[in-house]
This record gives structure tokens, C-alpha cells and sequence, in this order.
């Protein structure tokens, strides 16, 4: 290669920085503007590896330089060599980012098993999604999405303290990988992170780029790729052929969740894979039981696309083989497992293709007429078994009529309400809005029907059911995620699922009234309680805390307890930043009115009046935002502050007729997490008030108790926790608390039993 420097006019290279087996990257100078650059330069023979490959490149080259994104490495310039420059090369002149490579952040992290937090994961890939939207939307296909095209940018560490990634070699492998098959595994993307379209050499799209980010999904959780070979076909072939071990079982710490979000993102068909990153981050947070992150939802805002059901990750048990293989498994597994199991249920469980293979019975003699005077008691006697035994086939197949072996008490799965956007905005809320469904251990339909999965109004089942959409069955398994067009509140309406079974073609009307074709089912117990004051039943419960609650709705504080607890903690911590950045004591003086009113609402106004110093009303839309504070009040007497309404729920929930072990423990563990919660902002109020009680002079000179609040602000809305002084335990944030409080808010599926 070719380093003089008419070759390269104006760049001063200074130091190589990367070699691939493509190109060689410099940083180099643009001695007049006093920048720092990056140069790739082409290996030579690449020039003459087709021909028009020149042409393309420029073309290409001209395309990847329209894009400007902040998380794109930024083209400044593309130079092919005429007949003049002989020797020389062609070379792209790229912005130069200051930092690491992902590869090298996941070795020393991930590979070392000091994973990032859950948090960490989900801003870094929203900024990775966000960029390569962008460029997919420009109708460019990157091809070689891996760790170490994407830089970490050391500079810009606002919402990711690696580096904000910067996507990098856009386009250029695409140019060089469209030529044949022969450089095929070297030149259209690398072995451990390309797709399996990419391996075939079949029609590459978009869907190519997100398995390459579900592989490094998979690679930052897990500290390891899905696969690893030998040699690069070894590799190839497992991404065509196998599935990775569920990253959770390599991982523990991880939510089984991240398992049905990474098969989703690396499923073999490119169809059933997430329609585009963002998409993946949305999931990846709600997966995560994290915030989605803000610049997510404020971009997208309405228009944020649906999160894809993640494809499940198989059962234990191995999936059916074809017609092909059954002899040698009949062999084998089958025989063995009809030992231990029976021959009965697992002949069931076969395969139709493995139950027409086998031999038919052998035809029995015709008795003798003196043998069936002799055997004929017995003989009627057997019939009488045999009806009997009829009628309880009968009788089982209806409770269980697509062959479904499951108890009726037997929890198949769980249906979950989540907010498909930002909960709080208050133009366009989107509360319990969408639906997560999954199940496991499910029978296929009867051939030829199809699973439908509903929402209906248990309390009135004249009201119409809501189509959430068909359930495919895949191992066992399924996954549907539903976003209801009108942002409805899903959880205020409805209680009760069904999954019913029927032909394709059924006009699916409300299946209420249809039970003959219910297969699984579930609800929110709504049974009162009645050593509960209120009677309140689970539902009622979950509905106070998630959809409405009538002594705030008369307040016009509409969308339920948890929304306001939220909402009103992140008003507080952006007040009480104001309060220790300002110098002008007239500011500082209305943001701790401003905070008072936030915490004790109507009691905030004989706070303010007896400090002496402190403006009497809160700014703009304060007042009627704190009609209920966050903590107590005397002058409510109907109705508590956020903090300890929350925590009356919660008991109710422990205490209601219908609630799981899971959900008990879940509402116990945020109830104390809840109590250290109340514990901070008892000492943001004490700091409030010792500020507001001081002089011009002295709440100027009082930087150190505006530090000490200021901080406590942002323990409050700390997505990866704070550490509570006392325990020293990690206590969440407002916004985990409430993603835990929400996640309250689910039914377990169990086979439907006809009463």
C-alpha cells in the first residue's frame, strides 16, 4: 500500500489506527482546518476484483456521505485515483472518534463477566438502534454490524458513560460483498455476527443488520457469541442450523425475558425478526423492566413503532423431527420415553407423520362358536369398560379437545398490561395500553383451526371482547404483544383472557358467550375481600394503582396512584436541581415552594406562610398537579398521600382473595423498597423547609444543604439505584418502582375446564 503523500493530497497521515483484510484506517490531519481524521484506505487489489466496481463505489460512497446522524461516523470526502495517480489507492476520509471500540469495551466488561446494568445495556443500544433506523431508512443495509465497527466516543458520555457508539464502515462492505460467492464468508459480513440469509448468499435486507445486533445483545449479556467454531464454516453453518443456549442458562442474573427478545432478534427467518431496532430497544427495556429511554420516546413520540412478539425460546423437550428421521428416534428416545410415560400419552404426543408410519395391528382369528360361548360373559363385560372408558375419553377430550395434557391447574403462561409510550405525558398518556402474552407446555390447535387470544370485561360480558390477535404454537410455546391503536386503557376495561380455538376463516366474533371453543383462560381475581373495610378485590387494587382511583379522578388527577407518585418525583428532582444550580435567591425561594407543594399538597400553604421568606403559590399548573402530595396531609382527611396510598394497595393486594405466591412476594419486596423511598423524601422535605427559613445571605452561603438536596433529587429518579445510608442496601428509583408496581398487573393462564 502506498503511504506517499501525493497520494493522499492535503491528509498528512500520522498513524495507523486498524487493519482489516479490506482496508487499512490512518488518522490522519487536514492540516488547514486543524482537525483530526480518519483515512481508509483499499487494499489495491481490491480495485480490480469485478468490473464496475469502481463506478459502485462512488456511487455507494456518494450515498453513505448524504448520511448525517450523530451516531453515523460522519464522510467528509471519497477519492478515487485516475490514470495520474498511478500506485495510489482509493480512500474514504472519515470523522475521527476519540474512543475504544465496542469490541474492547465488551472484552474488558462482558468477557470478564463484569456485565453492564441492565440500564447501561438498553441506552447503549438505543443509541446503536437510532442510528441504524436512520440508515435503513436511507435504504442503506450496513452488512457487517459487530463490535468492532462501532466506536465508542470517550468525548460525548451523556447517556452512555463507555462512549456514545458510533456505527462506522457503512455501505463499503456492502459494495465489496455484492460480488460473488467466493469471498463470500471474508467480504459480506464476519462469521460470528453475520445472518444466516448472508451465509446462503440469498437476498439480504434490513432484517440482516438487526440479527447482527441481536448476536451482540446476545455477546454483551452473555460475555460470549451464540457461536463459536473452528473455522469459519463452522460457525456459518451454526448460525444456519442451530440455535444458541438460552442466555439465561450462561447468564443467570438475567430475566428470561432477554431469552424471547434475542430469538426473536436472531430468528432464522428473516419474517419473524423484529422490524427494526428500535423496536428491539423497546422490548429490550420492557424485557429489562427498565425506563425506555427518554430521546426514544420523545422522537418517536406516538409514532414509536410496536414492539414484535419475541419468538419463544423451545421447551425442554426437542422438537419434532421429520417423517424422515423417525425410525432411528422411534428407536431410541420414543421407546424409552413410552416406558417411563406410558405408551398411550406419548403416542399422542407424536408426530401424525410418526403415528401413520406405524404398522398397523395384525388381524385377529375369528373365534369359534364354542369360544364364544365361553368367552362371551367376558366379553360384554369388556364393552361395559370400554363405554365407560369411552365416556371418560370423551369427557377429557373436551376438556382438553387439541390434545393438551396439561392439569387444569397448571399454569400455561402469563398475560402482562405495559405502557407502550411515555406514561407521562399528559397530551397523549399511553397507559396499560399493551398486552404481552406468553405461554409454554400448549398443544397445537387441531388441524386446520387456529389459537385466538381475547380480552374481555369479566365484571360485564355483554360488552364486546377484544381481538388481541392469533397465537401461533411453535414447540410448545408461543408469544403475541398487542398495542391497542387508540391508546385505550386496556387494564380499566378489561379483566378476563381467553385463548379459543376455531377454523381460520371464523368470523371471530366475542368468543363470551362460546365457552365450547375456550381452550386456556385467566383473569384478575375479583373477588372482594371481606375483612377489607373497602371489599376491594385484587382488580380493584390494581386498578386504584394503575388505571383510576376516584378521589384523584374528582381532583382531575386522572390515569391512577402510580402515575402521580411518578410524575410528581421527577417534578421534584428537576426543582431541586434548579435549587442548588441558581443564584438568584427569588428562583431559589419559588422552586422550594414549588417542592413543598409537590410533597404535602394542600398542607404545603401553612408551610410556606409560617417560613416567613417563602412565596405563598407554587408556579403555572403546580397547584392543581398537588392537590395530593407525596406525603401526608391533615387537611385530606379522604385520602392519603401518594407514598402511603401506594403501600395500602400493595397490602391489599398481599391480603385479597386470588393472589399468586409470585405476586405476594412482588408486592411485599416493593413495599419495603417503598418504605426507604417515603424515608428520602422525608429528608428532602427536612432540607426544604431548613432552606426556606433562611435569609437571602444565608441561603445563598447554604450551598452545601442545596448539594445535599440536589442529590437526593437524583437518588430519586436514579435508574440504577441509590444506596440507602442506613442498610447500605441498592434501593431503586420511581421509575423501577413503578415498571415493578405495573408488573403487578398480570394472569396466569391456565387450561380452560368446562363448569
Amino acid at each position: 500500500m502506498n503511504k506517499e503523500p501525493n497520494c493522499f493530497g492535503k491528509y498528512e497521515l500520522l498513524e495507523p489506527i486498524g487493519t482489516g483484510g479490506m482496508a487499512q484506517v490512518w488518522k490522519a490531519l487536514h492540516p488547514e482546518l486543524r482537525r483530526f481524521v480518519a483515512v481508509k484506505i483499499l487494499h489495491a487489489d481490491l480495485r480490480h476484483v469485478a468490473p464496475g466496481l469502481m463506478t459502485r463505489f462512488i456511487n455507494e460512497g456518494q450515498a453513505i456521505a448524504q448520511l448525517h446522524h450523530p451516531n453515523i461516523v460522519q464522510v467528509f470526502d471519497l477519492h478515487i485515483p485516475g490514470p495520474e495517480e498511478e500506485g495510489c489507492e482509493p480512500y474514504l476520509v472519515m470523522e475521527y472518534v476519540n474512543g475504544p471500540t465496542l469490541d474492547k469495551y465488551i472484552h474488558s466488561t462482558s468477557r470478564a463477566s463484569q456485565f453492564p446494568t441492565p440500564e447501561e445495556i438498553v441506552e447503549l443500544f438505543a443509541s446503536i438502534s437510532q442510528a441504524l433506523d436512520y440508515a435503513h431508512r436511507k435504504n442503506i443495509v450496513h452488512r457487517d454490524i459487530k463490535p468492532s465497527n462501532i466506536l465508542l466516543d470517550s468525548t460525548n458520555t451523556e447517556h452512555n458513560p463507555m462512549g456514545e457508539p458510533i456505527l462506522s464502515d457503512f455501505g463499503l462492505v456492502k459494495i465489496i460483498g455484492a460480488q460473488g460467492p467466493t469471498e463470500m464468508g471474508a467480504l459480506m459480513g464476519t462469521p460470528l455476527y453475520i445472518a444466516p440469509e448472508q451465509v446462503q448468499g440469498t437476498e439480504v435486507s434490513i432484517k440482516s443488520d438487526l440479527y447482527s445486533l441481536g448476536v451482540i445483545l446476545y455477546e454483551i449479556c452473555t460475555g460470549t457469541p451464540p457461536f463459536r467454531g473452528d473455522n469459519a464454516y463452522a460457525i456459518m453453518r451454526q448460525h444456519m442450523q442451530d440455535e444458541p443456549t438460552p442466555p439465561s442458562l450462561i447468564n443467570p442474573n438475567l430475566p428470561t425475558d432477554i431469552d424471547y427478545i434475542i430469538k426473536h432478534a436472531m430468528a432464522k427467518n428473516p419474517d419473524e425478526r423484529f422490524n427494526s431496532a428500535t423496536s428491539m430497544t423497546v422490548a429490550l427495556a420492557n424485557a429489562f423492566h427498565v425506563p425506555i429511554p427518554e430521546r426514544i420516546r420523545t422522537k418517536t413520540g406516538n409514532s414509536l413503532p410496536p414492539v414484535p412478539p419475541p419468538d419463544p425460546v423451545p421447551s425442554a423437550q426437542p422438537e419434532a423431527p421429520d417423517a424422515s428421521s423417525m425410525p432411528t428416534i422411534m428407536s431410541t428416545v420414543a421407546v424409552a420415553d413410552a416406558v417411563t410415560t406410558g405408551v398411550t400419552q406419548k403416542a399422542a404426543a407424536l408426530p401424525v407423520a410418526a403415528q401413520v408410519a406405524a404398522p398397523a395391528p395384525a388381524p385377529v382369528a375369528a373365534p369359534t362358536n364354542r369360544l364364544w360361548r365361553n368367552l362371551w360373559p367376558i366379553f360384554v363385560a369388556l364393552m361395559i369398560i370400554l363405554v365407560i372408558g369411552a365416556t371418560l375419553l370423551n369427557k377429557f377430550v373436551t376438556l382438553f379437545p387439541s390434545g393438551a395434557t396439561s392439569s387444569a391447574n397448571t399454569v400455561v403462561g402469563q398475560m402482562s398490561f405495559y405502557n407502550t409510550g411515555n406514561a407521562l405525558d399528559s397530551n397523549h398518556p399511553t397507559i396499560n395500553d399493551g398486552i404481552m402474552l406468553h405461554v409454554t407446555n400448549v398443544a397445537p390447535p387441531t388441524a386446520g383451526n387456529v389459537y385466538r387470544a381475547w380480552l374481555y370485561d369479566k365484571q360485564q360480558p355483554e360488552n364486546d371482547a377484544l381481538l388481541l390477535g392469533v397465537l401461533t404454537i411453535k414447540n410448545g410455546a408461543g408469544t403475541l404483544n398487542y398495542k391497542s391503536p387508540t391508546h385505550q386503557n386496556l387494564l380499566a376495561a378489561m379483566s378476563g383472557f381467553v385463548i379459543t380455538e376455531s377454523a381460520p376463516n371464523d368470523q371471530a366474533i366475542s368468543p363470551v358467550l362460546q365457552t365450547r371453543t375456550w381452550r386456556y383462560a385467566g383473569n384478575i381475581p375479583d373477588q372482594p375481600n371481606t375483612k377489607d373495610a373497602e371489599h376491594f378485590s385484587q382488580l380493584d387494587h390494581l386498578r386504584h394503582l394503575l388505571a383510576g382511583e376516584h378521589t384523584l379522578d374528582v381532583r382531575g388527577l386522572r390515569n391512577g396512584i402510580d402515575f402521580w407518585f411518578q410524575h410528581d418525583v421527577e417534578q421534584l428532582q428537576k426543582e431541586a436541581t434548579d435549587v442548588k444550580k441558581q443564584q438568584d435567591p427569588v428562583v431559589i425561594r419559588q422552586r422550594l415552594t414549588d417542592m413543598l407543594y409537590y410533597m404535602d399538597g394542600p398542607c404545603a400553604a401553612s408551610e410556606v406562610q409560617a417560613s416567613g421568606h417563602l412565596p405563598a403559590a407554587p408556579e403555572g399548573n403546580i397547584l392543581n398537579e398537588s392537590k395530593i402530595g407525596l406525603l401526608e396531609c391533615t387537611q385530606l382527611t379522604d385520602i392519603h398521600g401518594h407514598l402511603k396510598h401506594v403501600r395500602l394497595h400493595l397490602a391489599g393486594i398481599v391480603a385479597a382473595p386470588g393472589a399468586s405466591d409470585s405476586q405476594i412476594k412482588l408486592a411485599n419486596d416493593i413495599d419495603v423498597h417503598m418504605a426507604k423511598f417515603n424515608t428520602l423524601i422525608d429528608n428532602m422535605h427536612t432540607l426544604v423547609i431548613q432552606l426556606g427559613k433562611m435569609n437571602k445571605t444565608g441561603l445563598l452561603a447554604a450551598q452545601n444543604q442545596r448539594n445535599q438536596l440536589d442529590q437526593l433529587g437524583d437518588f430519586s429518579v436514579s435508574t440504577t439505584g441509590w444506596t440507602d445510608p442506613t442498610t447500605k442496601t441498592t434501593e431503586p428509583g420511581v421509575a423501577t418502582l413503578c415498571n415493578q408496581i405495573a408488573g403487578l398487573a398480570s394472569i396466569d393462564i391456565r387450561p380452560y375446564t368446562q363448569h
